[in-house]
């Protein structure tokens, strides 16, 4: 099964322009950091048996997609796209419980993109609690951004690995994904995920960077835990084609050296895991 387990989609003029020329590192127009649900499809979901989609809310550098609006591009296409609703625990505006059960319920959501360090929220915070707990009762896989990011008013502390542990073992029925292989803490969270049965990494935006691509999906390979990587593009950041391709093609980076190299068989494991399946949807 071909599925894309993390790419984007964003409402136009979804940057505070307070922060927008802190945001230097994004391709910004006039109405913000975009990925149109046009382009999200043509360029990329239409390619996938299936793809998890989502927005984004970010309070701590202004970033703000709505759920209704990855809602309505998800109806247009339902036997393909899967929709997950976007929680900032820090908002004073969308309660936690009240929206993941809007969400759930009304919009028919199947899962939770949040992020401690866009919201510079430690994932130990008390903020978190209602979040995980929901999560719990409803059966919500959860995915987490991981720390690669522009904006300085986000500070890496929140992004540390360690209370992934505490809240694996506090919720062991809640599926946990780390985005970006947890970047920049990969070899830490390789340790982390390898030994908690409900954590997993996605691949989002690494194929991007064949160095560290290959130097951290090589440190899965080594310590046997492949099947712990899902596939996930980060579109507008990839899209599908490409990141499959680069997958299949991993091996090329090494090519005339004696560096060593995955088996296509596993590469393949990777491409096409039922990653629906793996995070109970």
């Amino acid at each position: 099964m071909k599925v894309d387990m993390h790419s984007h989609i964003a409402q136009p003029g979804n940057i505070d322009p307070a922060y927008a020329k802190q945001i230097t590192a994004y391709d910004l127009t006039d109405d913000g950091f975009l990925s149109t649900p046009e382009e999200h499809w043509e360029k990329s979901a239409k390619y996938t048996d299936k793809t998890i989609v989502f927005g984004g809310k970010f309070s701590a550098c202004g970033m703000y997609t709505s759920d209704e609006y990855v809602a309505a591009y998800v109806a247009q296409h339902p036997d393909t796209l899967i929709g997950f609703m976007s929680i900032d625990p820090t908002s004073e505006t969308e309660p936690v419980e009240q929206t993941i059960e809007r969400c759930y319920y009304d919009l028919n959501m199947k899962g939770i993109k949040t992020s401690t360090f866009y919201n510079n929220c430690d994932i130990m915070d008390e903020r978190f609690d209602k979040v995980f707990e929901m999560a719990d009762r409803l059966r919500l896989p959860m995915i987490f951004h991981a720390s690669p990011a522009w904006p300085p008013m986000c500070f890496t502390e929140y992004s540390l690995p360690y209370g992934f542990e505490h809240r694996a073992l506090q919720f062991p029925n809640v599926k946990m994904v780390i985005a970006h292989m947890g970047l920049p803490w990969e070899y830490m969270f390789l340790h982390i995920v390898r030994r908690y049965p409900n954590l997993y990494v996605d691949m989002s935006a690494m194929v991007q960077q064949p160095w560290d691509f290959w130097k951290n999906l090589m440190q899965y390979y080594e310590w046997h835990w492949l099947d712990k990587v899902l596939l996930g593009t980060d579109f507008p950041f990839g899209t599908y084609p490409e990141t499959y391709d680069a997958l299949m093609h991993y091996n090329d980076i090494t090519e005339g050296t004696k560096l060593p190299k995955i088996p296509e068989k596993d590469l393949l494991s990777i491409a096409e895991r039922d990653t629906l399946d793996v995070l109970g949807i």
